[in-house]
């Protein structure tokens, strides 16, 4: 996972965009966009060769916010499910 602010993509001259959009194409089979605006969104889906989502895990987790895990769920199984139930709600 990588955590870019929308000045790196927004902000960036052509040039940088370009590198930026290549190493993630590589890095990542999947880029999630969060709290982006819709025109950077389409600007980087445009860009790269792999699916990019906006603010899934968000609504993942709105959604999942009205399920209580059954109780002693360890916390990375009730994060695991939730990561499965966001690329679920994307298909």
């Amino acid at each position: 996972m990588a955590v870019l602010q929308a000045t790196d993509v927004l902000d960036a001259g052509e040039a940088q965009q370009d590198k930026l959009m290549r190493m993630l194409s590589r890095l990542y089979d999947v880029i999630e966009c969060q709290d982006l605006p819709s025109a950077a969104v389409r600007h980087i889906a445009e860009r790269v060769a792999v699916p990019v989502l906006a603010n899934l895990g968000a609504r993942a987790l709105e959604q999942d916010a009205d399920q209580a895990p059954e109780c002693g769920t360890p916390e990375w199984e009730q994060g695991l499910a939730r990561v499965r139930q966001a690329l679920l709600s994307a298909l």
